[in-house]
């Protein structure tokens, strides 16, 4: 923790520019009205070579000024190869923004970014809101449009960090059987270079403003299958006090088998034996890439239980590790219609289509399928095959881990406040309606950033309103304020969740429609 001292002197302004200085050295960064933003700062070494597929090292430092002016560069993937619905056209009108890559890529990718309102010393120090990006654990962004922290620092009076960290091969790939006991935590890198972010926060945020005793860990989709499981590391442990996982509790790690399973296929994907394994600390960035991508089971990667910085597959079994902290958790109404927008016949399924889809998905028999689906008309009657198809995908891929996790940390002592994006998308006819993703503006109070939105004049006061809670959230551990209904917290016998739409309301959520399992339901 600098001095008073050292606070004192650490920040010097130049026309627009405002110059704070961290451990590694001093960087310059950019004045936007009333936040100053950093971009591009180092925070981990290089990991080409033969650091390769190891936990990185902290930034060396430098001489003089450094200019945080602009993005660092992207971890390299394809998302064209590895999410192909990503490229149909009514996807990219719908969550474009959201997953276009603004920068360079490159394997040295390990640079954050940070808005802050201001720097006195002699000033309360502010919360802290780390946010991870979406895209799975293979691809992705901090670059992305709607992620831009500005708005959000300056309506939450609060300190917006974003990071860049690796990502599918250079992340998650697991070669502790293959290589050896150096490469033990090789399966979980990417996961271990957003704790090394998280230690450059608790050592240096005090400069920018910030309080690095008060962090919140936000994220959505694989930003927050991320958050998830670094609530499950004991390496995170003390690093984050917080938590919002929008739209992807990830409540499970791989296994070694499996995780040993898709390294040989890389491995056999880049032309090369197991025994030649170390040829892939010397091949092209492009080239192990190309590897990832020569087979779709691939897409899988993620984190794995090491059995030393993740102890277990079950994520939900014992204490959380990395402590009980307060947390948001939540998903859209309808995630799985983009999910499964390459399956466009699905929109349009009548009965036998939402049996065959329904036994497809859920790996059980016809006669199975019907029991869930006739569960489901009960819960749900009057709607299409079609909706109901999608309503059982979403709380599959979703809403049903969302729930787990939450009862969970409940169970763990946790205060947990529930919610459900019901913000529904004008584009194509409705058709995608609360799509995944739509979420995102709204928390960045930047509605105008993703053309999911649309144009009711009612979104500014819907951001507005998710804004503030999500700051309020990283202020006091409870999102409630002045400009929603009253969000009680969660608890698995009343289920209070929050629906945010045009007029945002608590309700008592039903529970897990759960006919195939033999235990009580959820």
């Amino acid at each position: 923790m600098p001095s008073s001292k050292t606070e004192e002197f650490a920040v010097s302004r130049t026309l627009n520019h405002d110059i704070v200085e961290v451990t590694n050295g001093k960087l310059r960064g950019e004045r936007r009205r009333r936040i100053v933003r950093f971009r591009g700062i180092p925070y981990g070494a290089s990991v080409s070579g033969e650091a390769r597929f190891r936990p990185a090292a902290p930034a060396p430092s430098w001489a003089g000024v450094r200019d945080a002016l602009e993005l660092g560069p992207a971890c390299p993937q394809d998302r064209n190869a590895t999410m192909g619905l990503f490229a149909l056209p009514e996807i990219q009108a719908l969550v474009g923004p959201a997953i276009t890559i603004r920068q360079p890529m490159d394997e040295n990718c390990l640079a954050l970014n940070v808005w802050t309102p201001g720097f006195a010393t002699n000033a309360r120090k502010k919360p802290v809101m780390v946010w991870l990006h979406g895209g799975g654990f293979f691809a992705g962004s901090s670059g992305s449009a709607p992620y831009d922290g500005e708005r959000l620092a300056d309506i939450g009076d609060v300190v917006v960090v974003s990071l860049n960290h690796r990502l599918n091969v250079f992340g998650f790939l697991h070669l502790a059987e293959i290589a050896g006991e150096e490469y033990q935590s090789s399966g979980n890198v990417g996961l271990l270079d957003i704790i090394l972010a998280l230690k450059w926060v608790r050592t240096n945020i005090s400069q920018f403003g910030g309080d690095p005793h008060n962090v919140t860990l936000f994220g959505e989709s694989g930003g927050a299958g991320k958050v998830s499981a670094l609530g499950s590391m004991p390496a995170a442990r003390g690093l984050f006090h917080k938590a919002i996982v929008q739209s992807g509790s990830n409540i499970s790690a791989m296994s070694v088998d499996g995780a040993t399973k898709l390294a040989e296929k890389v491995i056999a994907g880049a032309g090369l034996r197991p025994s030649d394994w170390r040829r892939l600390l010397e091949l092209p960035s492009r080239q192990l890439v190309a590897a990832v991508v020569s087979d779709p089971a691939l897409v899988k990667m993620g984190p794995v239980a090491d059995g030393v910085t993740i102890l277990q597959t079950d994520l939900l079994r014992g204490p959380p590790a990395a402590g009980v902290v307060p947390m948001i958790i939540g998903t859209t109404h309808d995630e799985a219609r983009l999910l499964f927008a390459g399956d466009q016949a699905a929109f349009n399924a009548d009965a036998e289509g939402l049996r065959t889809r329904v036994a497809s998905l859920t790996a059980k028999s016809p006669a199975e399928a019907d029991l869930l689906i006739n569960a489901y008309r009960a819960a749900h009657p009057g709607l299409s095959p079609a909706d109901t198809f999608f309503l059982i995908a979403t709380d599959i891929a979703m809403r049903n881990r969302a729930v787990r996790q939450a009862e969970h940390r409940v169970a763990a002592g946790a205060k947990v406040y529930m919610y459900r994006f019901d913000w529904r998308s004008p584009l194509f006819g409705g058709k995608y309606g609360a799509v995944h993703g739509i979420d995102i503006p709204f928390v960045f109070d930047q509605a105008d950033s993703l053309g999911a939105v649309g144009p009711n004049p009612a979104r500014y006061a819907l951001a507005d309103a998710v804004s503030r809670a999500w700051a309020r959230f990283s202020w006091t551990g409870d999102p409630n304020h002045p400009g929603l209904p009253t969000w009680p917290r969660y608890d698995p016998e009343e289920r209070w969740t929050m629906l945010f739409d045009e007029k945002s309301r608590a309700v008592q959520a039903a529970p897990i429609v759960e006919p195939l399992s033999k235990g009580k339901p959820a």
